[in-house]
């Protein structure tokens, strides 16, 4: 199976008015927002007007789920992202935001690598590698922060590139931080072309839209095949180049990527038919799919800036949601949602273990690979509390200082 990310290039490009019919449908089918039609359709009005839409300042997950739902085909995610956009340039950021800003010391995916084992810092350092390739897997800074979740011989003979430095800016994205995106888009272009490479695998499904459909926007300029890692997974258990030795009889529910909705049910289906292949039985969660709940809630917005309290809100109701499945796992498949969700089952500790596809494909397979999640869950809550639960008072806002790459 091949899937092509630049599929979806149209859900990113940018708001257009005379498309727009005005139905308010793309807010009202928002699983956060939970408005009327009217509502939905009145906001965009206030956006287009330049006015500042607080509820969506504050409640957005800048997840796309409007702009898959949007009947024209328009885009009005990328219009509440200017409206984003525009908040910041004026206003900054709340302070506490800080910790969650990947390109910034001390942040909750540095403050992760702190605490690695000697063996995933070891596979981190040589992550940064600029040693010329023609084709590499881009583990992307989730799974960097995660790196036990690459020591699986699902992916032995990949050559690794690309740790924390190399983050594709995809949390700068949904922020609407066009000028800081620019910057990391120039610094990936470069660092691409040192690298010489053709062909970017990438386990990630976030990172696989944003290197396809938005960084060449903000200035992203090499010839890069995006290769997305879930259905060529697939295609290996289909083809029997896996062989499936220790089946699982799970009843398990999935946490979808928010990028996983606008590369369509094709790509949807697929880390189900994986765990299906595995012997799972899958049962969904109330939302799922293109209707999925971000594991970081409200998180993204200039109004509610990673407010830890908002963010532990949303990830328990998700987990509140796959215990109401009877599932007996949640599995993921994007990095950042495997440590948000572990963290959070130290908070509501009646949910289900979580693990990532990579950890169920491979002990399907009779691979010995490493179960970290819950103890990098803690690491990560520990973060958040140590960090900003003491500026939850703070109302210092700030602008990011100019990016400092360092190659």
């Amino acid at each position: 199976m091949t899937i092509d990310p630049k599929s979806a290039n149209h859900l990113f490009n940018s708001f257009a008015p005379n498309s727009c019919d005005f139905c308010g449908q793309c807010l009202s089918e928002c699983p956060v927002m939970k408005i009327t039609p009217s509502k939905g359709k009145e906001m965009i009005h206030q956006m287009l007007d330049g006015e500042y839409v607080f509820e969506l300042l504050e409640n957005c997950q800048s997840c796309l789920a409007c702009s898959v739902a949007c009947p024209q085909h328009n885009n009005p995610a990328m219009l509440i992202l200017d409206n984003f956009a525009k908040r910041y340039r004026e206003a900054g950021h709340s302070k506490r935001s800080l910790h969650f800003h990947p390109h910034q010391p001390n942040n909750f995916r540095a403050n992760a690598l702190r605490f690695l084992p000697p063996d995933e810092r070891e596979l981190v350092a040589s992550m940064n590698s600029v040693e010329p390739c023609e084709e590499f897997l881009y583990p992307g800074c989730n799974l960097t922060a995660a790196a036990y979740l690459l020591m699986n011989p699902l992916l032995e003979g990949q050559q690794f590139r690309g740790g924390m430095n190399y983050c594709c800016g995809e949390t700068l994205f949904r922020m609407g931080m066009e000028d800081e995106l620019r910057a990391v888009a120039s610094h990936l272009s470069s660092w691409i072309e040192k690298l010489g490479a053709k062909r970017m695998k990438i386990l990630c499904t976030a990172g696989a839209n944003i290197f396809a459909n938005v960084l060449p926007q903000y200035g992203f300029t090499p010839k890069l095949e995006i290769i997305p890692m879930l259905p060529e997974l697939l295609s290996d258990v289909v083809s029997g180049r896996r062989v499936i030795k220790n089946p699982f009889e799970w009843k398990v529910t999935v946490q979808d990527s928010c990028y996983a909705k606008v590369l369509g049910d094709e790509y949807l289906d697929v880390p189900r038919k994986i765990l299906e292949s595995c012997g799972c039985r899958i049962e969904e969660m109330s939302h799922s799919r293109c209707s999925n709940l971000c594991c970081i809630g409200a998180g993204f917005g200039p109004e509610s800036a990673f407010n830890p309290s908002r963010i532990i809100q949303g990830a328990v109701r998700i987990l509140r949601q796959a215990n109401a499945t009877g599932a007996q796992a949640i599995i993921t498949y994007c990095g950042g949602c495997t440590i948000m969700l572990s963290a959070m089952k130290w908070l509501y500790p009646t949910a289900p273990p979580v693990y990532h596809i990579l950890q169920i494909l491979g002990w399907a397979c009779g691979y010995s690979v490493p179960d970290r999640n819950i103890g990098r869950g803690f690491v990560h809550l520990y973060g958040v509390i140590r960090h900003q639960f003491p500026l939850l008072a703070n109302r210092k806002r700030i602008h990011l200082a100019p990016f400092n790459f360092i190659d």
